[in-house]
């Protein structure tokens, strides 16, 4: 029966667990995304973010963090892992808009924006962070002896160690509940994830001025950061923000 687990079918077998925990809501937690410059205002002008596939992120072992020793449980885990891709992405946030490595690396080296995200806590995950693969001796018949509902969440939000500083929250979006346009898919902002203030990078040319025309009148915080004087980190700009309902701030 644990097999059947790997059945190209059953990849919602994982994706069921997950879901279960949208049935009431959690409490709000505040998450951050970075966006490159040029998708920056287009994201807020349609209030969507772009979901992005498991084997299009940067890290190879997305997906990968269950030991594979056991030959016919790679090849079965692989075909699975094949055939989520094609039905789920994820969206991924960082709990800290300060950090200037994730400035430099998702912003376009500090050119882009920032958002601030409401989140429902239950249904947008923390990654945890390990050093060695976990459930090193697993095979397809005793999977789910080993791996149960607490663990399933380990699958899609367990990475390397040496990822530590994103400081990631992922959400995972099945793709028949994406938007499409084109080629790419999109999530909307919703209940569940409510923009509340959007940072400007110290190196961008958007200006916060023109965030707040997008944004006006939606209850979010718009202001320029800058480089810390005394730290390695991004910091806010006085008397450059503009609050929820577009009034300047200091």
């Amino acid at each position: 029966a644990a097999c059947l687990f790997f059945a190209p079918h059953m990849w919602y077998a994982f994706l069921n667990v997950y879901c279960r925990r949208k049935i009431s809501m959690a409490p709000m937690k505040r998450v951050y995304y970075f966006t490159p410059p040029e998708f920056a205002l287009e994201n807020l002008q349609n209030e969507r973010l772009k979901v992005s596939r498991f084997s299009r992120c940067n890290d190879a072992f997305e997906l990968a963090s269950f030991g594979q020793r056991n030959k016919a449980f790679r090849k079965k885990f692989r075909k699975w892992l094949l055939e989520f891709d094609k039905s789920c992405g994820l969206l991924c946030f960082c709990r800290s808009w300060k950090n200037p490595v994730m400035w430099a690396h998702y912003a376009d080296n500090h050119t882009g924006l920032c958002y601030g995200f409401d989140v429902d806590s239950k249904t947008f995950v923390n990654v945890q962070y390990v050093s060695e693969r976990l459930y090193p001796n697993l095979t397809p018949d005793n999977f789910l002896d080993h791996v149960g509902e607490d663990q399933m969440i380990d699958l899609f939000a367990t990475k390397f160690i040496h990822w530590s500083y994103e400081e990631e929250v992922r959400l995972l979006v099945p793709f028949s509940e994406s938007v499409p346009v084109g080629e790419k898919l999109f999530h909307d902002f919703s209940a569940s994830m409510v923009l509340k203030e959007v940072i400007v990078g110290p190196k961008s040319t958007i200006k916060a001025s023109t965030v707040n025309e997008v944004v006006n009148g939606k209850g979010v915080s718009v202001f320029q950061s800058r480089l810390a004087f005394t730290r390695f980190e991004i910091t806010r700009q006085k008397n450059k923000a503009f609050g929820g309902q577009g009034s300047v701030s200091s």
